[in-house]
């Protein structure tokens, strides 16, 4: 037979209360119930334990009249501004402006006194509950706001029904704007154009995923690519969209379009051929403003060894070059004679080293020259 021993922890109370019988018969009661209770008796002295002594406890049983000095309504103020921590108010005072007061403060519990132990019990579970739920609320909340991303949730006819801190930041926006406006208000025309047809696809398939353009607070645009779905929010189908702000990735394809473009046209003036043999000597790419001047077809010759497309004389020397420069590195110039198209010539190769296991050939005609 094992014997297996559950450690419990007692909930630590603070009771507030100002009759020395009642507050002794009150811990009595909450101790046989597994509480751990320390009893203070004015209104300054839970407001020292709490704010200034910073003694841990999980809630406060708080009696609203406290004789001379202040009251339990003003110490739960005092103590609230400091502390994060449920309050249970206790009281023989059941008028409803007395109720709805301390209900505005703080809304965990208001017991009527002489309740009884069971009534007490529940209301401090209850409150704990509450609590722990408001606590795991708060901790999701701040999640969201941390997140990389924007994260709203809003109607199809754009109404927002919540955004994170990310997305205020986005727009421009405060938190109390941002909520004023409508997803129709952000959305550039041609964004706005394609809103329905994809409210359609959301709807149709469930989720969908596309780029977007919005406008900042201050009139200046940036897009968007953002995954959508249906979701379920406090009863009724909203659309939960996540969104990241792609201006980086969308400056970086222009400026590699434009280098691209760039490259492109510095080849086309370019009247030598070059060619990209790996360590092998294999031909991995090639440029050829006139593929005439090549010596086959560069569509047969790509991932071909230079033996199987060059002469054998010429590809002896192409592979003893690629030896010779992988070897010492740096720049590498020869020449050579070969005949092309029944015509002897005359060229002058470079080779240098074009990453670790590649090299660059760029090879000119200089017959005229000679």
């Amino acid at each position: 037979m094992c014997l297996i021993l559950v450690s419990m922890k007692k909930v630590r109370l603070l009771l507030v209360e100002d009759e020395a019988i009642i507050a002794l018969m009150e811990k009595k009661e909450l101790e046989q119930k597994y509480y751990e209770v320390e009893h203070v008796f004015k209104g300054e002295d839970a407001v020292r334990v709490l704010t200034e002594e910073k003694k841990p406890f999980d809630a406060v049983l708080m009696d609203i009249d406290l004789g001379k000095g202040m009251d339990g309504t003003e110490a739960s103020e005092i103590i609230l501004k400091e502390l994060d921590i449920p309050i249970i108010f206790l009281s023989a005072r059941t008028e409803p402006e007395i109720v709805e007061k301390n209900e505005k403060i703080t809304s965990y519990g208001y017991v009527v006194k002489n309740s009884g132990p069971i009534v007490l019990d529940a209301s401090i579970k209850m409150a704990l509950k509450l609590f722990q739920v408001k606590q795991s609320r708060a901790a999701m909340v701040h999640m969201l706001d941390v997140a990389p991303n924007s994260i709203t949730v809003h109607t199809t006819e754009g109404v927002f029904l919540y955004a994170n801190k990310k997305t205020y930041d986005l727009h421009g926006w405060t938190e109390e704007e941002f909520m004023e406006i409508n997803l129709h208000d952000l959305d550039v025309p041609d964004s706005e154009d394609l809103l329905e047809e994809r409210f359609q696809l959301i709807f149709q398939e469930g989720s969908a995923v596309f780029q977007v353009e919005h406008f900042r607070k201050d009139g200046t645009t940036f897009p968007l690519e953002v995954s959508a779905k249906i979701v379920d929010w406090q009863g009724r189908s909203a659309v939960l969209s996540i969104a990241t702000d792609i201006t980086d990735r969308k400056n970086a394809e222009r400026s590699l379009k434009r280098s691209e473009e760039r490259v492109q046209a510095l080849l086309a003036a370019n009247p030598d051929i070059m060619l990209i043999f790996d360590r092998q000597g294999r031909i991995l790419d090639y440029h050829a403003s006139d593929e005439k001047e090549l010596f086959a077809d560069g569509a047969t010759f790509l991932n071909r060894h230079v033996s199987d497309v060059l002469p054998d004389y010429l590809a002896e020397l192409t592979m003893e070059k690629l030896k010779e420069l992988f070897s010492a590195g740096g720049l590498l110039t020869y020449g050579y004679r070969a005949e092309h198209r029944g015509r002897e010539r005359w060229y002058e190769s470079r080779l240098v080293p074009c990453g670790k296991d590649c090299a660059l050939a760029i090879i000119r005609d200089i017959t005229e020259r000679r």
